[in-house]
């Protein structure tokens, strides 16, 4: 790797985010400048998928969710509670983590026509409700590991979709 024949680029975690850090030197750098970075560059060890944080796997999960619930709109967990909604009129979003060792299950609900009480966080009525369960393991993987409940409005489909355990558990 030298820094004079083009730009480096590092990605890590930090803050619930995944960073891209770009280095690169000039091509008229020294040869005492483009060790020194060159040098540095080898010597730094990121972390790209950090075992067990739950902000990071809610984050890579949810960018696995379709288009069409939003999903930039489903809360982000972090060291706080496991478990938290947001609603916009009759939609509501609900994220739901455990940690299990190196692996934290993800659960994002998506309930439509939510009556103006409200109803139980953990409710997932067929009629009215998808629900989808990831696994984010410490290789880095987030897998879809289940997903259920009602057919997503304007999605074309009637009836209920049921549920479903998907075999790509590798």
């Amino acid at each position: 790797m030298d820094c004079r024949e083009g730009a480096t680029y590092l990605d890590f975690f930090k803050w619930g985010r995944v960073l891209r850090l770009e280095v690169y030197c000039g091509p008229n750098a020294s040869d005492e400048t483009a060790t020194a970075v060159n040098t540095l560059l080898a010597s730094w060890r990121f972390d790209s998928a950090p075992a067990g944080d739950i902000g990071w796997a809610v984050v890579e999960a949810r960018q696995l969710l379709p288009a069409s619930v939003e999903p930039a709109n489903f809360p982000i967990l972090g060291d706080g509670p496991s478990e938290s909604s947001a609603q916009d009129g009759s939609i509501v979003r609900i994220t739901q983590a455990e940690v299990q060792g190196e692996t934290v299950t993800v659960t994002f609900m998506y309930r439509w026509d939510e009556p103006p009480a409200g109803s139980n966080a953990d409710d997932c009525p067929l009629e009215r409700c998808h629900w989808w369960k990831y696994e984010a393991r410490s290789s880095g993987e987030v897998l879809l590991v289940e997903e259920g409940g009602g057919a997503l409005p304007g999605s074309g489909q009637s009836g209920l979709f049921h549920s479903r355990r998907v075999e790509n558990r590798g």
